[in-house]
């Protein structure tokens, strides 16, 4: 799997299918992707054989604002495509096939 990167202000995450169960998924952002000064717009997490989800970084931003980074400088967190959530928040999302 490859590190996400920013281009054209999209971050985008591939989710393996075994970080699924159900409709959640467990997922991560670095903490440098959510500073004011990065220059993503928008999230995609694309799950392995399952659909893209769309979210504005503003919208993860303001979910996991009182989250705290792992070690590596990473927010775990769980990742709703069916209920458009981000650990039981309701987010702004746009999902596609």
């Amino acid at each position: 799997m490859s590190s996400p990167r920013i281009i054209n202000g999209v971050w985008k995450r591939n989710i393996p299918v075994g970080w699924c169960k159900w409709d959640t998924c467990r997922t991560s952002i670095s903490v440098s992707v959510l500073s004011t000064i990065s220059t993503a717009q928008r999230c995609v997490f694309a799950i392995e054989d399952g659909p893209s989800c769309e979210i504005p970084i503003a919208e993860v931003r303001r979910v996991l604002k009182n989250e705290h980074p792992a070690a590596n400088g990473a927010i775990v967190f769980t990742l709703d495509h069916k209920r458009h959530t981000i650990n039981g928040s309701t987010v702004q999302m746009i999902v596609s096939p």
